[in-house]
């Protein structure tokens, strides 16, 4: 379905066949009837224009994708496609991300149109009352908006990693770490009372079924997010991944928990100064994990 409010028209086509060159060539023809491209002559940039074209270059996706559910984490296992990249005296736009490093270049046709050198493509940047470019709309057919660097997915991932590297090493190092000196029969120096040491206990028990559960819903992330549609994820969460989702909300209430158990750990030294330390930035990065599972709508059942 293709709509013109502007111009009080539109196309809307439905056919039983797979066929993808009929689409195309039905929306080209059009296109090109009611939207005609101007002639290759007029084809110049903009005047004034040229000094303002970084504000276009960026990456941009497709907007039709969840926001408030759970599903939007698929994302993750999509690419932030396509990206406007400078070209020239102009831009240009790359539809790969691995593809080669010589964009497609685009003709300016207008302040806020591009199009592709043979016609075939036209796209039409969307902007705010600030004049930022907020998205572009590509051939009358798909909108896609512009994507802060912070939200891409490739930056997302980089956060994911993190965070899945920093939970599973706190989830082997921090029992071990308890564990160790009892081995080797090493006695505390100093000495504390029952009610202290229940805290010590309660606290390290905590910090290290946090990082095993956190740990393991990102490793489960990692396996299922690429067959993701193989599973029909996107259609709906199958029963048994309900489990898994709700993981997060118990970590993020452990995390919780464990700041709560901070002044008691600093207060009655249950612990060396060190290991004090570690227990305080354990419980930051724990608590900074909230914000990404809030991004990604992880932090409830909603599919």
């Amino acid at each position: 379905m293709q709509l013109r409010p502007d111009q009080g028209s539109g196309l809307f086509i439905a056919y039983n066949s797979d066929e993808a060159g009929f689409l195309d060539q039905v929306l080209g023809d059009f296109n090109d009837h009611y939207d005609p491209l101007p002639p290759a002559s007029s084809r110049a940039l903009a005047p004034g224009a040229a000094e303002a074209l970084s504000r276009f270059t960026g990456t941009y996706r497709l907007s039709d994708y969840a926001r408030t559910t759970l599903s939007k984490v698929l994302l993750l296992a999509s690419e932030d496609l396509p990206q406007v990249v400078p070209s020239g005296n102009s831009v240009g736009i790359r539809w790969l991300a691995d593809g080669p490093d010589q964009p497609e270049p685009l003709v300016q046709l207008e302040p806020l149109v591009f199009a592709s050198q043979d016609g075939r493509f036209r796209f039409t940047f969307l902007q705010d009352r600030n004049e930022s470019i907020t998205g572009m709309v590509w051939g009358h057919l798909f909108v896609l908006e512009k994507v802060p660097w912070y939200k891409t997915v490739a930056f997302q991932r980089g956060v994911f990693a993190m965070f899945l590297i920093g939970f599973a090493t706190a989830a082997l190092v921090w029992p071990l770490s308890a564990l160790i000196p009892r081995l080797f029969k090493r006695n505390r120096v100093h000495l504390v009372d029952r009610a202290d040491a229940r805290v010590g206990t309660l606290a390290a028990a905590g910090v290290a079924i946090n990082a095993a559960l956190n740990a393991t819903f990102l490793l489960a992330l990692l396996i299922i997010l690429p067959r993701a549609f193989d599973l029909g994820l996107q259609f709906g969460m199958p029963p048994l991944l309900g489990a898994l989702f709700s993981v997060p909300i118990l970590t993020t209430g452990l995390a919780l928990a464990l700041a709560t158990l901070t002044f008691p750990m600093v207060r009655t030294h249950a612990w060396r100064l060190r290991a004090c330390l570690a227990y305080c930035l354990y419980t930051i990065f724990a608590l900074a994990f909230a914000p990404f599972l809030l991004y990604w709508n992880l932090l409830g059942l909603r599919w």
